[in-house]
């Protein structure tokens, strides 16, 4: 089997993948590319075996628009509305009065609630059309994480950024280096552990959820040691359920996403708050977020 990834090495550095190790194939192909293999560690962690396909300046000419079918920036960010509030609720104890750095901002959402909060924030988006939309929406907003001045921030997130990037730990040393002494991060990314994934075992949200671009799906064990390698302490890692049993019923029902929206009527705000809570209490939560402090 051909391995060629820093996850890879990085994994193998850790701990979290033997040098010896013939990784379980999760699946034959991404949802978009039928030559790349997508792995399993003995640990939990699922992995590409390639990632030679996400090089420098790969996502500067992509744009959110597209997914979006070229809709205006309003209309997108109504339509990640709840996972920017959500996101926002999070975070507005931690932002509140201090310089934000929020990286692979897209469209901004989140920022948009939060401004009257942060004494400062600022941008990094690489997508081109993205990034021009949130700087005449008045925000500062760079390409690349290392124009950001060393030192200058209290809080960075990231939100769902992490599992597109090659190198993992380079990306959180980069964070490191911009925060503050005892800056904190926030990092949400996609789990591992997902019970689509490992418990149900569906076909049809395998088939649609595994993507080139998802370099690295995380275990709370793997987003840990990577964050901690790359100098942060006091890591803090806790699950998130970001679809609702309505969503879960129609994926096994229907083999199709949108249960949460077609199925509404199934689920309501308390049962959606226990499954979540029993979801993480067995580890099996759709999302990770990490908080940790800079050393």
């Amino acid at each position: 089997m051909n391995i060629n990834s820093k996850i890879a090495k990085d994994l193998i550095d850790l701990g979290l993948l033997k040098s010896d190790e013939n990784p379980e194939i999760f699946s034959e192909k991404t949802r978009d590319k039928s030559d790349i293999l997508v792995l399993k560690a003995s640990s939990g962690v699922i992995f590409l075996s390639t990632d030679e396909h996400v090089v420098k300046g790969y996502y500067e000419d992509l744009s959110s628009y597209e997914y979006w079918g070229e809709a205006s920036r309003q209309y997108i960010t109504s339509k990640t509305f709840q996972d920017d509030h959500r996101r926002a609720t999070m975070i507005r104890p931690i932002v509140s009065g201090r310089t934000w750095l929020d990286v692979g901002t897209e469209m901004g959402g989140v920022l948009d609630i939060l401004k009257g909060y942060a004494k400062e924030i600022l941008a990094v988006e690489p997508q081109n059309v993205a990034r021009q939309s949130l700087i005449d929406a008045g925000y500062s907003a760079y390409s690349d994480i290392s124009e950001v001045r060393n030192g200058s921030i209290d809080v960075i997130t990231a939100f769902h950024v992490l599992e597109h990037v090659p190198d993992n730990l380079g990306f959180l040393s980069q964070m490191r280096q911009k925060l503050k002494p005892g800056g904190r991060i926030c990092i949400e990314v996609p789990h591992a552990r997902d019970a689509l994934l490992v418990k149900f075992d569906c076909k049809a949200f395998r088939e649609s959820t595994l993507w080139s671009e998802h370099l690295i799906l995380h275990t709370r064990e793997s987003l840990s040691a990577f964050i901690g390698k790359a100098g942060f302490v006091d890591v803090q890692i806790t699950g998130v359920q970001r679809y609702n049993i309505a969503n879960h019923m129609h994926w096994l029902s229907k083999g199709l996403p949108g249960g949460h929206n077609e199925w509404n009527y199934l689920s309501n705000p308390i049962m959606d708050e226990l499954y979540e809570k029993q979801l993480s209490s067995l580890d099996m939560t759709d999302t990770l977020v990490a908080w940790a402090r800079a050393r």
